[in-house]
């Protein structure tokens, strides 16, 4: 735990000093000197600058330590990660049809975490939750801003391909399996990195649907024993929320699908969906193509 911090610790810094020197040079600005970062979001340069110190981090903090630590703790660094087992086509299908009849559930768990309130003695706590919450939101929006199919491209790459390889790797690949060797218990390892998965985000609001995905995506690579299974299911999830909302700019589709799971009617979707959900994880689970593998040191 103490070699995967440190190197969490010196990749991260060095990843971010590294990201905003390309900034510098490549668009002529000073994102550090910056007064007021949010209220500069409409110019482009300002955003083609902050996605390219985003592409930059996800690499450093994210693909490099797991990599790194796989390699000083593992004599077959690619079983450790479980990068070396290839999925079976059954399994990736029934991925893609898990996120997608997820979606009530998720929006639903979502709209639970939103109206959860702190104590009145947390209020200052739960105001800095919510201001750095709304300005999450306001840079989401401003990177989900798309005018053609090259903004398109762009953002699958950097909020959807990067993100499900380097995240699955240091969650799913390096700490998961850290927990699960220290602790001895797979459901423990598995919750462990989930809750740590959603609290790394820092988004408080969305913790909860987060951290179902997170052990969504923990059973899963436990079960087919490949990285590659919650990885994809990682992609779809936020590949489709990149194509949703650029349809959704074009006029192509409504915003309604983005709301299923929130309102009073909406209590037979969650549960169809649910039962679904958890029909295909069972037809996963039997027909999963390795033993849950054993952690190679």
């Amino acid at each position: 735990m103490v070699i995967l911090g440190l190197l969490l610790m010196i990749s991260g810094i060095f990843s971010l000093l590294l990201g905003y020197l390309i900034a510098n040079i490549g668009f002529d600005i000073n994102l550090l000197s910056s007064p007021n970062l949010i209220a500069s979001l409409d110019d482009p340069n300002t955003i083609n600058a902050l996605k390219t110190i985003q592409l930059v981090q996800q690499i450093g903090i994210f693909i490099v330590p797991a990599l790194l630590f796989a390699l000083l703790c593992s004599t077959s660094p690619l079983i450790y990660l479980r990068i070396k087992n290839r999925p079976k086509t059954f399994s990736l299908i029934a991925s893609i049809i898990i996120m997608i009849f997820s979606i009530p559930l998720i929006n639903f768990l979502a709209g639970i975490n939103e109206s959860m309130r702190l104590p009145e003695f947390l209020s200052g706590l739960e105001n800095w939750m919510m201001e750095a919450e709304a300005n999450a939101k306001v840079i989401t929006t401003a990177f989900l801003n798309m005018d053609g199919r090259k903004d398109l491209v762009i953002n699958m790459v950097i909020i959807a391909l990067i993100p499900a390889i380097g995240e699955e790797l240091l969650f799913r690949g390096a700490l998961q399996n850290l927990v699960i060797d220290w602790s001895k218990n797979i459901h423990l390892g598995i919750w462990i990195t989930a809750i740590l998965f959603s609290a790394m985000h820092m988004q408080f609001y969305g913790f909860l649907p987060r951290m179902a995905m997170g052990l969504l995506f923990g059973y899963l690579v436990i079960w087919t024993g490949s990285i590659w299974i919650p990885v994809f299911c990682h992609f779809t999830n936020n590949g489709s929320a990149v194509l949703y909302t650029y349809l959704n700019q074009k006029g192509i589709i409504s915003d309604e699908l983005d709301n299923v799971g929130t309102g009073n009617g909406d209590l037979t979707y969650i549960i169809v969906s649910s039962l679904i959900v958890l029909m295909l994880l069972v037809f996963v689970f039997r027909n999963k193509q390795t033993p849950p593998p054993t952690i190679v040191t």
